[in-house]
C-alpha cells in the first residue's frame, strides 16, 4: 500500500490569529483581555499582528484565562515557526 503524503502548506498561519478568533468570540476588548490575562495589551496586539511570539508564560496565562491548554499555544508557535523556517529555504515540498 502506496504511503499517503503527508501535507506540508506553502504557507503559515500565525496563532495570533487563532487568538483573536478566541478573544472575538468571547466577546472581549483588547482591554479586557489584557486586564484578564495580566499581558500589556501592547503585546497582545504584537501577537495578534503576528509580531510577536507566544511564550510559555503567555502560553500559560492564555490557558488560564480562555481555558485552551498552553501546550496548544506553544505546539501552534513551534509549527508557525518550523513552517517559516521551511518556507525560507524554499522548500515548499517538505521532507
Amino acid at each position: 500500500m502506496p504511503k499517503a503524503k503527508e501535507f506540508t502548506p506553502d504557507y503559515a498561519v500565525h496563532p495570533g490569529k487563532t487568538l483573536e478568533e478566541c478573544v472575538s468570540s468571547a466577546g472581549w476588548t483588547l482591554c479586557l483581555f489584557a486586564d484578564r490575562t495580566g499581558i500589556p495589551q501592547e503585546e497582545i496586539e504584537a501577537i495578534l499582528d503576528g509580531g510577536d511570539s507566544i511564550t510559555e508564560e503567555i502560553a500559560a496565562r492564555l490557558e488560564k484565562t480562555l481555558g485552551v491548554p498552553a501546550k496548544f499555544w506553544m505546539n501552534y508557535q513551534r509549527e508557525y515557526d518550523a513552517t517559516l523556517a521551511r518556507l525560507s529555504k524554499g522548500d515548499k515540498e517538505g521532507p
